[in-house]
């Protein structure tokens, strides 16, 4: 058993003020994440409504509340800007970030397409400011220590990978989910969690996908499965969904072991190493809720001068949403902005 993450500790003591675009259910999430990662300061919120940015600022603990996007992107204090909008819209607020000469964390999926995706990049590097995709998962401290252990070699060499995400709501509830205005649906809600493990840990992206899926009556993905091969004939079985419960597990399967990563995978808090039919659980707890280790790697790459993370490679974003567009071209999942 290994002893409590707590509160992380940066490269250098800084602080830096962040702004929040959107007052949603994953900006609240995310709100309390900063909580727990030092060096954060809860600066400014913005909404398209005052009273709702009011509200948010009052129950987070903001300084400052806005009632237009653009009042907070004017705001010289901002140092990061938190894109927490629905997926349809992270391009346009992103862009609009970076013109502003914003660092900026852009929630997941990073775009609702490959072409979007490559935009924003273009923008950051044009305008040389920070910019990195909120795949928290990556940040999680089992999940790194997975990582970790798997580059030393401790499995062997990575032969497969499973993964899954998947709830149960009903029809219209929330209506984003099952709105193809909005790119909703299983593959872009949660599927893009799998799809982005598969891609950490195996370093490239598949070869040849397999989709299937069962679009449901408002044409979206109510469930689907996603089979890769890589150029080295690993592989990956992948499916997310949000008519169906799923296990929300990940195992990585090598030549010499595999790890799992503990129920919910995604800010999985225990890994089990299994070699030889023995089993060893290391267990990393953290305080918080998990969204401030992607914050905690945002105010490192600003204190040292990056414009994109290691972690979390813009390419590799980019190279995702590839992925993530190839699948819903197996399975007939077409978006208005396709």
């Amino acid at each position: 058993m290994e002893g409590k993450v707590g509160k992380a500790k940066m490269a250098k003591s800084k602080s830096y003020n962040w702004g929040i675009i959107a007052t949603g259910a994953i900006a609240r999430q995310f709100s309390i994440g900063l909580n727990f990662a030092p060096g954060a300061v809860k600066y400014a919120v913005a909404s398209r409504e005052l009273q709702k940015a009011e509200s948010f600022a009052d129950e987070y603990g903001f300084r400052k509340a806005y009632g237009s996007y653009e009042e907070l992107l004017a705001d010289p204090k901002v140092d990061i800007v938190y894109i927490a909008t629905p997926h349809q819209f992270h391009t346009e607020n992103t862009i609009a970030a970076l013109k502003a000469k914003k660092a900026v964390l852009c929630e997941k999926p990073f775009a609702v397409n490959a072409a979007a995706a490559k935009e924003m990049v273009k923008t950051a590097r044009e305008n040389n400011c920070l910019l990195m995709e909120a795949m928290w998962t990556r940040f999680i401290p089992a999940v790194q220590k997975a990582k970790e252990m798997v580059e030393q070699g401790e499995i062997g060499d990575i032969r497969m990978i499973t993964g899954d995400f998947g709830y149960r709501t009903e029809v219209g509830v929330p209506d984003r989910i099952y709105d193809p205005a909005a790119c909703g649906g299983g593959l872009m809600d949660v599927g893009i969690y799998p799809v982005s493990l598969a891609s950490m840990f195996f370093k490239e992206q598949p070869e040849e996908i397999q989709a299937l899926a069962e679009i449901g009556s408002t044409s979206v993905d109510e469930q689907s499965a996603y089979l890769f091969r890589y150029k080295g004939g690993e592989m990956a079985v992948l499916y997310s969904a949000i008519r169906t419960e799923t296990p929300v597990e990940a195992v990585i399967m090598g030549t010499r072991g595999r790890i799992k990563l503990h129920a919910p995978f995604y800010k999985a808090d225990k890994i089990s190493v299994v070699k030889e039919n023995e089993e060893r659980i290391i267990s990393i707890p953290y305080e918080g809720n998990g969204y401030e280790f992607e914050a905690i790697e945002m105010m490192r790459c600003m204190s040292e001068g990056l414009l994109e993370s290691p972690v979390m490679p813009l390419d590799e974003s980019v190279a995702v949403m590839e992925t993530m567009d190839r699948i819903r071209s197996c399975i007939n999942l077409c978006f208005p902005y396709d």
